[in-house]
C-alpha cells in the first residue's frame, strides 16, 4: 500500500510539475495580457496572446449551466430526501445515474442534432444547455448527501413552527448546508470548465474575436487547448500549455475561495 501511495503521489506531482515547467514560460512572456488579449498567430515567432474570447465563452456557458443546473438539482434532490421512501425517490437515483453514464461527447452530440442544427450555428447557448446536462447528475449527487446529513429534528422543529417545504429547504437545508452547497458548486463549476467533450460541437471554434450574443459561436479555453494541442505550429503548441496552466490556476483559486464559507449556526 506504502507503495502504490507513493507511486500515485509521483503520478501526481509529475503531472503537475510538466503543466508548470511548460505553461509558466509562457504566463511570465504574457503577464495579465494572457486574460484579455487574442491569441498569437500561426506565424507568429513567440507565443504571445491571450485567452480573451475563450475565457469570456467558458465564464459565460458555465456561468448559464450552473444556473441552470443549480436551481434544478437543488429542488430534485430535496424532493428525493423528502420523499425517500416513496417511488419517485428511486425514480430520480436512477435517472441520475444513468444520465451520469452518458459519455460528455454523446451529449455535445445530442445538443448539436437537436439545438445547433434549428439554429443553422454553434452557440454560447447550446454549449450551456450541455454542460447544464452534464453538471445536474453531478449536482443532484452532491446536494442529496449534503441534505441527507442534516439531522431530521431541524426539519421537524421548522414544521412545528409553521414553516413551509419550501421555507425548510431555504432556511434550514440550505443555511446548515450552506459550507457544503458553495463548495460543491465550486468542484462542479470547477469541472464544467474543465470539460471539452460537451463543447466541440455546440459553442463553436471563435478564438479570435469577443462573442457576448448567446447566439453566436464562441469558444472556451478548453477547446483552445485542444485545437492548438493539435496545431502543426510550435508556437500555437507553446500556446496551450499557457492556456492550461491558467485553467489549472483558476481552479485553484476557486478551490481555495470555497473554504472562506462557513456553516450557518441555527
Amino acid at each position: 500500500m506504502l507503495i502504490l501511495s507513493i507511486i500515485a503521489l509521483l503520478l501526481m506531482f509529475s503531472v503537475q510539475l510538466v503543466l508548470w515547467l511548460k505553461g509558466l514560460p509562457v504566463l511570465l512572456l504574457n503577464g495579465l495580457r494572457i486574460l484579455y488579449d487574442i491569441p498569437p498567430l500561426p506565424s507568429s515567432s513567440q507565443p504571445i496572446g491571450g485567452l480573451g474570447p475563450s475565457l469570456i465563452g467558458s465564464l459565460i456557458s458555465a456561468g448559464l449551466a450552473m444556473l441552470f443546473a443549480s436551481i434544478v438539482s437543488i429542488l430534485l434532490a430535496y424532493v428525493s430526501v423528502e420523499l425517500q421512501h416513496k417511488r419517485i425517490s428511486s425514480v430520480l437515483k436512477l435517472t441520475s445515474t444513468a444520465l451520469y453514464g452518458i459519455p460528455t461527447i454523446t451529449v455535445s452530440m445530442i445538443v448539436y442534432s437537436t439545438i445547433c442544427l434549428h439554429m443553422g450555428r454553434q452557440s454560447i447557448l447550446a454549449g450551456a444547455l450541455a454542460l447544464t446536462i452534464v453538471a445536474i447528475p453531478m449536482e443532484f449527487t452532491y446536494f442529496e448527501s449534503i441534505f441527507s446529513s442534516i439531522p431530521l429534528t431541524y426539519k421537524e422543529a421548522g414544521y412545528s413552527m409553521g414553516l413551509s417545504r419550501g421555507q425548510v429547504l431555504k432556511k434550514i437545508a440550505l443555511g446548515i448546508g450552506k459550507a457544503g452547497v458553495v463548495s460543491s458548486l465550486v468542484a462542479v463549476f470547477a469541472r464544467i470548465m474543465g470539460e471539452t467533450a460537451p463543447m466541440l460541437f455546440t459553442i463553436g471554434n471563435n478564438f479570435s474575436s469577443f462573442a457576448f450574443n448567446l447566439f453566436e459561436p464562441s469558444s472556451t479555453v478548453t477547446t483552445l487547448i485542444f485545437a492548438y494541442a493539435a496545431s502543426p505550429y510550435k508556437v500555437q503548441v507553446d500556446f496551450a500549455w499557457g492556456a492550461s496552466l491558467v485553467l489549472y490556476i483558476i481552479y485553484i483559486v476557486f478551490s481555495l475561495a470555497s473554504k472562506l464559507v462557513k456553516e450557518v449556526e441555527l
